[in-house]
C-alpha cells in the first residue's frame, strides 16, 4: 500500500494540508445571502503538510466533516468525485502561472483519480486503526472493506482485520 502510494504520488503528487477538517477551514462571509458569487475559503492550520495524492486530503475531509448521508447514498460518492474531478480539470486549465498543470499530467483522468480515492480511502482506514477511530469512520470501514475485498478478487494480497 505505501509502495503504491508512493509511486502514484512520484507521478502525480501535489501539495497537501494533510489535516483537511471543518476545524481548519474558514470560509468568507456572504454580503447578502441571496448572492450567486461563490464564497471563498482558506486553509490553515499546515502542521502536517507534505507531497502526496491530492485525494488523500480529500478523503481525510469527507472522513472526519462531512455529514454521513452525503456519502452513505448509493452512487452519491462517485457522484461527488466526478463534480470534485470537473473542478479539479478546470482549475488546472485555468492555472498560467505553475509548471503543475494539465499539459503536465492529461491523462490524471476520472479513472486515475478512481484509483487513487480507492487507495487513499484504505490508507485512511489503516491510519485511523492506529489512532483510533472517529467521523464517518463506519463509511470508512464499510468503503475499505470493499476495496480490499475487490482488490482480493482481482488477485491481490490484502486483508483488512475486523
Amino acid at each position: 500500500m505505501d509502495r503504491a502510494l508512493k509511486s502514484e504520488a512520484q507521478q502525480y503528487g501535489t501539495l497537501l494540508h494533510g489535516d483537511v477538517k471543518g476545524a481548519n477551514i474558514f470560509f468568507s462571509r456572504r454580503p447578502d445571502i441571496d448572492s450567486s458569487s461563490p464564497r471563498k475559503c482558506a486553509l490553515y492550520d499546515f502542521q502536517y503538510v507534505g507531497v502526496g495524492l491530492v485525494t488523500r486530503d480529500l478523503v481525510y475531509f469527507l472522513g472526519t466533516s462531512v455529514q454521513n448521508a452525503l456519502v452513505w447514498q448509493a452512487g452519491h460518492e462517485k457522484d461527488l468525485l466526478r463534480t470534485y474531478h470537473a473542478k479539479l480539470v478546470q482549475a488546472m486549465r485555468g492555472r498560467q502561472d505553475s509548471h503543475v498543470t494539465l499539459q503536465n499530467h492529461p491523462e490524471y483522468t476520472f479513472d486515475t483519480l478512481w484509483v487513487h480515492w480507492e487507495l487513499a480511502i484504505v490508507d485512511w482506514y489503516r491510519f485511523m486503526a492506529g489512532w483510533g477511530f472517529w467521523g464517518n469512520d463506519s463509511w470508512i470501514a464499510r468503503r475499505a472493506k470493499e476495496i480490499t475485498t475487490e482488490w482480493t478478487q482481482r488477485g491481490f494480497s490484502c486483508t483488512i482485520a475486523a
